[in-house]
């Protein structure tokens, strides 16, 4: 209220997008999924549909549970829909805008959003991290991040780097407003050590502890890390090959093999899936293992009913 009664802008970010993370069915329990994926719908009120944001599987909001009848079909958790619905009840006089993947679907419409955000044509925007990146304006009075913890504590070991960055991207966005902004971040662990870090802006410090953690758990930048994805639509035969891989690849004492096992989403467009990670020392030079890869894969596909899996191996992923 008081940002914008001093004419001053609000920034929110969620960084989920979509109204809700699913229904649940209040009865029996029920979460609609997506037929092709192992992923539950994610629910999308101005579409009135259930989403798959894998491969994009749509259908109609449900009011009766398709299993039990029940007409108590709940949201759960929150996305930037449910967000800006939320705020639009709290500030009904305010001029507000969403950005995320679903209204800036091309590069053209995220313009348009943030050109209305620098022109002072939006009072206050709702977005996912995208809203952050390329934004100018110097009118920010404040900036929140909701629910900071799914960022944090999401299960990539990169989250905190990550959330360091688009955090760090947004301080100095409100450093630089006239007078300077503030961020808020709506947290359930305010004790991490993260956050001293952020506000103290001591990067080197994040930097080294960090650095050492990574060193010794043996990830990048100290070690090299490679992720082998092999789909296939028989999860028997997929199981049995993946096991195959990671048997041949332990063989090599100067590799630690993890898995095979199923990611979060262990079926994506009728397709199942298992990863193969493998750390290896980044000065290794017995055996290179860009060379070794497409051998062994040329062998497991040799095997009878193996030629169709689909193998992708992607070296430092993202």
């Amino acid at each position: 209220e008081d940002t914008l009664q001093s004419g001053e802008q609000a920034l929110f970010i969620q960084n989920r997008r979509g109204y809700a993370s699913f229904l649940q069915c209040s009865g029996c329990g029920h979460i609609p999924q997506c037929p092709a994926c192992n992923v539950n719908l994610t629910s999308h009120l101005s579409r009135n549909q259930l989403i798959c944001h894998y491969c994009g599987y749509k259908t109609p909001l449900m009011q009766i549970c398709p299993r039990c009848g029940s007409p108590e079909m709940k949201s759960r958790g929150s996305g930037t829909e449910k967000a800006e619905s939320d705020i639009s009840a709290l500030f009904p006089q305010a001029r507000i805008s969403r950005l995320d993947k679903d209204t800036a679907s091309t590069s053209r419409r995220r313009s348009g959003i943030i050109a209305s955000m620098e022109n002072k044509e939006t009072d206050i925007l709702v977005g996912t991290q995208m809203a952050v990146n390329g934004l100018e304006t110097k009118n920010i009075g404040v900036a929140a991040i909701l629910n900071a913890d799914l960022m944090l504590n999401m299960a990539d070991f990169r989250s905190w780097e990550k959330s360091y960055h688009l955090f760090q991207q947004l301080v100095s966005l409100l450093i630089r407003a006239e007078p300077p902004g503030k961020v808020i971040f709506q947290t359930t662990q305010p004790e991490l050590p993260f956050y001293q870090y952020l506000f103290d802006q001591n990067y080197q410090g994040f930097y080294e502890d960090f650095s050492e953690e990574r060193r010794l758990f043996k990830y990048p930048p100290w070690h090299r890390l490679t992720k082998i994805t092999l789909k296939h639509r028989n999860n028997g035969l997929l199981e049995q090959a993946s096991a195959i891989m990671a048997s041949q690849l332990r063989s090599y004492p100067h590799f630690q093999v993890l898995g095979p096992e199923a990611p979060a989403s262990g079926k994506q467009r009728g397709l199942f899936i298992r990863e193969i990670w493998i750390k290896s020392p980044r000065n290794l030079q017995a055996v290179a293992l860009q060379d070794l890869l497409p051998e062994l894969i040329a062998q497991l596909k040799k095997i009878p009913g193996n030629s169709g899996i689909s193998i992708s191996p992607d070296v430092d992923p993202g």
